[in-house]
């Protein structure tokens, strides 16, 4: 087996990535040396997840050069980092919810007896590999993944990963579903590879973890590499916070209004089902509330339990004063004039129609339909007015959603909030994905729709939105508020701290 010259496992020279005109990752280099823990860090949106997607196959790289222990390899499919020794728990899990534990353990590299599986063999090493993983859990091999726990579906995540023969393991955010005992087991049998010489990437927020495990950091900013940290005695708090503090891009702020009126949205004591905790928030008239937080922190939660896409176990909702936290769904939202758009833009979206049908599709009954018949000329004139208030491209309301950009699929979802005369608006990671021209541009119309609204709800994972753009900030933490901060009092190291769940010294 042919080695590095200098004894590398994985140089990694000048990646760079792009979807349309957003660079995600920039001339990026990294070396990983055998047995060593590499820990990636930054905020979200750095770019932490496109590089390993790329390492693992899930993307084409724009440019840039591979090297696996000295040989330049192209890694074009999942199948081809598979041949490698390239192996990933993703933060996603990547597992299939309607298959068996066994059967996503072994999906893909399944034990045959001639052309009939050999379940019997995937079992008996399953059930012994679960056994000797001692993570406590009691894991049903026939189970299917969509009735497990989180907990358990991030077990079944690691142990897919551990059972493949692999050379360089990449763990992002491996533990956001773990107790500390679960966490130390992993720990062990990352000790345990790297001393056999497997090389781990390491991807966490949660800086106790990196100072325990790292044995160096590459830090990410806006998708470039902007410091190291050479050993593991200096990896401090102090350090990192260092690397995803120091900034120096252009303000994208707008002008903020002052002339906020009463609270017309109101949270008390809230709890879900799906883990939320104690929440308490409240959002006035022409106000800009931002929240932010780690991917697991829960501030895409508080927006889907608003909508009445969570169970809620105690608390309230009140809108104008009117409880509805007993009975909340998403027409009933809609009936009290509060819209929601998710992360994935592409969610509610019918991409074989086109952009007049997209943007009136919650409406057509109550707003452009009398006895059932349909006022086609209204609607038109209604969309008209959208997709020149909004800057939909091209200015086509016949053009089919499925061959518009990323952003202006976006501006379509929009245009069905101001069609619907919505007066609270939630907007989730709503410029996720899209370039800096397209955010601003964003930033401009979410600054007027607050103007005379009842409020919006921005949750976003980019720090720079919440310092500009946001009267208000939340920061969550462990699916809890951990702090609330006035624009005027917030400051980039501040909300550092209270996103990796940090006190802030006074």
């Amino acid at each position: 087996m042919d080695r590095d010259k200098d004894g590398l496992l994985l140089k990694v020279r000048g990646l760079t990535k792009s979807f349309e005109k957003n660079i995600v990752l920039d001339d990026v280099d990294l070396d990983l040396k055998p047995g060593e823990v590499h820990v990636l860090f930054g905020e979200n949106g750095a770019g932490k997840t496109t590089f390993t997607k790329i390492l693992c196959g899930g993307y084409l790289a724009n440019s840039g050069e591979i090297a696996i222990e000295g040989r330049k390899v192209h890694i074009a499919k999942p199948a081809d980092s598979r041949s490698l020794g390239i192996v990933a728990v993703h933060q996603d899990f990547s597992l299939v919810p309607q298959l068996s534990v066994l059967e996503n353990l072994y999906l893909g590299r399944e034990y045959k007896t001639g052309p009939f599986l050999n379940k019997r063999k995937m079992a008996k090493e399953a059930k012994a590999y679960f056994e000797n993983l001692k993570i406590g859990l009691d894991i049903d091999l026939y189970k299917k993944i969509a009735v497990l726990s989180m907990e358990k579906q991030q077990v079944v995540a690691i142990a897919r990963a551990l059972l493949q023969p692999l050379k360089i393991l990449i763990l992002d955010e491996p533990t956001s579903n773990f107790t500390d005992r679960e966490t130390g087991i992993l720990f062990e049998h990352i000790r345990e590879l790297t001393q056999r010489g497997v090389g781990v990437i390491y991807i966490s927020h949660i800086v106790e973890e990196l100072m325990e495990i790292g044995d160096r950091v590459t830090i990410l900013r806006d998708g470039r590499v902007v410091g190291h940290i050479e050993s593991n005695a200096d990896i401090t708090k102090e350090n990192l916070l260092k690397g995803m503090v120091q900034r120096g891009v252009q303000k994208v702020q707008q002008a903020l209004t002052t002339d906020l009126g009463d609270v017309c949205l109101e949270v008390n004591h809230l709890c879900t089902d799906s883990g939320l905790k104690d929440i308490n928030l409240n959002v006035k008239k022409g106000e800009i509330l931002g929240i932010g937080g780690l991917p697991d922190s829960g501030k895409s939660l508080i927006g889907r339990a608003l909508f009445g896409l969570e169970k809620i176990t105690c608390g309230e909702i009140k809108i104008r004063g009117e409880d509805i936290a007993q009975d909340i769904k998403p027409s009933r939202a809609l009936k009290n004039r509060m819209i929601y758009f998710p992360a994935e833009k592409l969610d509610g979206l019918v991409l074989c129609r086109d952009i007049k049908e997209n943007a009136t599709l919650p409406s057509l009954k109550d707003k452009f339909s009398s006895r059932g018949i349909l006022d086609k000329g209204r609607e038109k004139d209604a969309v008209s007015g959208i997709v020149e208030k909004l800057n939909i491209r091209p200015p086509n309301m016949g053009k089919r959603v499925c061959y518009l950009s990323g952003g202006n699929q976006q501006k379509v979802i929009m245009g069905r909030g101001l069609l619907k005369e919505a007066k609270t608006f939630i907007f989730d990671e709503i410029t996720r994905g899209v370039d800096i021209a397209s955010k601003v541009e964003f930033y401009e119309i979410v600054a007027e729709i607050a103007k005379d609204s009842d409020g919006v709800i921005f949750i976003t994972s980019e720090l720079t939105e919440l310092l500009d753009l946001c009267h208000r900030v939340i920061i969550m933490y462990g699916k809890r508020v951990k702090a609330t901060l006035r624009h005027e009092d917030a400051t980039r190291e501040k909300l550092v701290h209270h996103i990796l769940g940090l006190e802030v010294d006074r």
